[in-house]
């Protein structure tokens, strides 16, 4: 299976919270700027995991209520598991679709 481009394509979006249309998604590693005034930037070094794009996009949390950080967010048109909206909203640039599962007999 090769990396398809976002720009190229993109995987069926869905708003479900389960892993049905799952793919995988390459993040790239990136810099952002500091949360808080005085502090280092932050380092995302990128990486593969599995999420989906989303049909809504997830409203931001511009004051930091909605998460025990208490660091705002960015809205986000995906929904990607493992990801820490820490680092800002997941901007995905390549996917591929999962293998198929294995058949498993007991």
């Amino acid at each position: 299976m090769e990396w398809i481009p976002v720009t190229e394509r993109m995987p069926k979006a869905s708003d479900e919270m389960t892993h049905d249309d799952d793919v995988l998604l390459y993040l790239p590693p990136y810099d952002m700027e500091p949360l808080y005034e005085g502090g280092e930037p932050l380092h995302f070094s990128g990486g593969v995991y599995t999420g989906h794009p989303r049909v809504n996009k997830t409203p931001a949390d511009e004051k930091g209520e909605q998460n025990f950080w208490g660091i705002p967010t960015e809205e986000s048109s995906w929904t990607v598991w493992g990801y820490s909206h820490f680092f800002g909203a997941p901007k995905p640039t390549h996917w591929m679709p999962l293998p198929k599962m294995p058949e498993v007999s007991e």
